[in-house]
């Protein structure tokens, strides 16, 4: 299988999502909760997209706001240091 691309980095910036969306994978009470997605982020060091993205054209990406406040990444952590994190609706 192949995997799609995405980007969240654009315009200088790594668009993240300003909200949890009323499904994101990270409300425990979600039919969307998925540890596993969760956790091979993690390993590989890059994020989750946020599904509410995932259909749009691929460069309006964002990555989940559930992801950015519970599991960031050693990337995003010193994007958003440097003030390269841009919160999107």
């Amino acid at each position: 299988m192949s995997r799609r691309k995405f980007n969240v980095w654009r315009d200088g910036y790594v668009h993240v999502k300003a909200r949890m969306c009323k499904t994101c994978i990270y409300r425990k009470d979600s039919p969307l909760y998925d540890v596993a997605i969760k956790a091979e982020a993690m390993a590989l060091g890059t994020g989750v997209i946020c599904h509410s993205t995932l259909l749009t054209r691929p460069r309006a990406n964002a990555v989940c706001a559930g992801f950015m406040a519970h599991d960031r990444t050693p990337a995003l952590r010193l994007a958003e240091a440097m003030g390269l994190v841009r919160k999107v609706k």
